[in-house]
């Protein structure tokens, strides 16, 4: 009978210990001949564990018995203790790790604790032949994932068995070393799209964002671009009206620039560039642009601002000019 991965973990998880587990007592000062007087033998075993930790011996996690799989009795939801089995064969795995030696790793006999030393070992080593060590695909995928990001190297995630965990390293690696040509290994377009659309936000670079073939994409990639470096020639080559209009409006506010609304069409999105921009520079005479619906909120954001409720007192609307008064004082 093998050993169920998925209560393994969530008693890992249950009892708040992700490696070795604890106990209300600390072992960490005892010696092995301690241990071995220790009743309790679930204390007992976690005492060894701590020992073996502390002094880097694996000889002491070999005595924590290693019962046989089908003699492995259930975990319940109330137990404190790993089985003596998973004990040993996590406290193999953290002296492994603090050695750095793959040949502890290669004393564990579940499969599932060895992949994970296994990978624990590679990512501190940085060494990706470690990871072919591994027998299931999943943590084998990790470990290559790992080491990739570690040394944003794209070829490491090119090893990888499952497309999708391929693509997300790949993109990661291209967007943390702001190399858009990475990108063009990924063989779904979606991701692809998402990858170039990443690195031309972070490298602010148009030619990436036109490197998309979703033109929705696109137009998002040049339309974030355009707002950080408020660069106007970026506009035109977005295709979609509302983040078009919206590039129009967020520079003209960023450059107090009331001509650059012009170049806007739809009515509404206009008023509210013009909006945008007498807010940003304060300037109630701009309000008199803006839409006549949005007039009034345009003079009392600026009184706001300029925290003068005078100027509450061009509001036509009564209503509209007591809130102004109300909120200014």
């Amino acid at each position: 009978m093998r050993p169920n991965h998925n209560i393994i973990l969530t008693f890992l998880f249950i009892t708040g210990v992700l490696l070795i587990g604890c106990t209300n007592k600390d072992f960490s000062d005892k010696t092995t001949a301690e241990c071995k007087n220790t009743q309790n033998p679930q204390e007992k075993n976690y005492c060894y564990s701590k020992v073996a930790i502390a002094e880097q011996d694996i000889s002491v996690c070999d005595l924590i018995p290693n019962v046989d799989d089908d003699k492995i009795n259930t975990i319940s939801e109330k137990s404190r203790y790993l089985p003596p089995p998973y004990l040993r064969a996590t406290c193999l795995m953290e002296v492994a790790k603090l050695k750095r030696d793959i040949k502890i790793c290669e004393m564990i006999e579940i499969e599932y604790f060895k992949d994970n030393c296994l990978t624990n070992i590679a990512i501190i080593n940085q060494d990706v032949q470690i990871c072919y060590k591994i027998k299931s695909e999943y943590e084998k995928d990790n470990c290559f994932d790992k080491i990739a990001r570690l040394k944003l190297d794209s070829s490491i995630c090119q090893k990888m068995v499952n497309t999708n965990n391929t693509h997300f390293c790949l993109k990661y690696v291209a967007i943390n070393s702001k190399n858009a040509d990475i990108c063009e290994f990924i063989t779904s377009q979606t991701f692809k799209d998402w990858c170039f659309l990443e690195v031309g936000q972070a490298k602010l670079d148009i030619l990436i964002c036109q490197r998309i073939l979703d033109q929705g994409s696109k137009d998002n990639c040049l339309l974030s671009v355009s707002q950080s470096t408020t660069d106007l020639s970026i506009c035109p080559n977005i295709i979609a009206e509302y983040p078009k209009n919206s590039c129009y409006q967020n520079i003209a506010k960023s450059k107090q620039d009331l001509s650059i609304c012009e170049n806007i069409n739809e009515t509404k999105s206009k008023s509210d560039c013009i909006l945008n921009v007498a807010i940003s520079k304060k300037d109630i005479a701009i309000c008199k642009g803006v839409n006549l619906g949005e007039r009034d909120y345009c003079i009392k954001e600026i009184a706001k601002l300029k925290n003068d409720f005078s100027i509450c007192n061009t509001i036509e609307d009564q209503f509209y000019r007591d809130f102004c008064l109300q909120e200014v004082k």
